[in-house]
């Protein structure tokens, strides 16, 4: 989803790995070659990719799907489903990603 908001637009982790993706199904590019055209190409489009690994790294990949992982913890907590200490060691983890 893009937002046109008062600077450049943005786009989500979604898009950028389809774009990703689809270079890769359309165009036969290796990973490597079909992120580094995802990127050129929303760079030229003016697109600000600040919010967006545009590494391709399978590790950032697994570190987004822990981050997603606890904040569905966090919204269950908020509405009184998860257990203090899961919550704790949720956010412990949320912390030392961030912190890297």
């Amino acid at each position: 989803m893009a937002s046109f908001g008062g600077g450049r637009r943005k786009i989500t982790q979604q898009t950028f790995d389809e774009a990703a993706q689809e270079n890769m199904d359309d165009f036969d590019m290796s990973k490597d070659e079909a992120v580094l055209d995802a990127r050129k190409q929303f760079e030229s489009q003016g697109v600000d990719l600040s919010a967006v690994d545009a590494s391709g790294s399978a590790e950032r990949a697994a570190e987004r799907a822990r981050l997603g992982e606890h904040v569905s913890l966090a919204e269950a907590a908020a509405a009184g489903g998860a257990d203090r200490p899961a919550l704790l060691e949720a956010l412990e983890d949320v912390a030392a990603l961030c912190a890297r």
